[in-house]
């Protein structure tokens, strides 16, 4: 498929509008692995919050019921630090197979 060279033209107001063959190219309709994927990656990361969370109210309610006498907040926080650095990892892992794409911030 050739797209124009032109992909804008002015109406009859002036305002430069895009034609549909440059609305077609611009679209972010990507491969339906692609999206699926993400769907994944979505899901893997809130279960992974929703984890760390629970370890954090976890120890927390160990802290309060137990007045630190036990090494269940130990283990609860070290639990939550365990699975913050596995998150990160997988997050870098992801981006490294182009699972996931950074948007950042340009560098100029």
């Amino acid at each position: 498929m050739v797209w124009p060279a032109c992909s804008a033209q002015r109406n009859p107001h002036g305002k430069l509008v895009q034609t549909w063959q440059a609305k077609l190219k611009d679209s972010s309709r990507q491969p339906r692995e692609t999206s699926r994927m993400l769907q994944i990656m979505k899901w893997i990361l809130g279960i992974a919050f929703v984890l760390i969370l629970a370890s954090l109210g976890s120890a927390m309610v160990f802290l309060i019921r137990d007045a630190g006498k036990t090494s269940n907040v130990v283990r609860a926080l070290s639990v939550r630090i365990g699975l913050s650095v596995a998150l990160f990892l997988f997050l870098l892992l992801a981006n490294q197979l182009g699972w996931i794409q950074s948007t950042g911030i340009p560098v100029q």
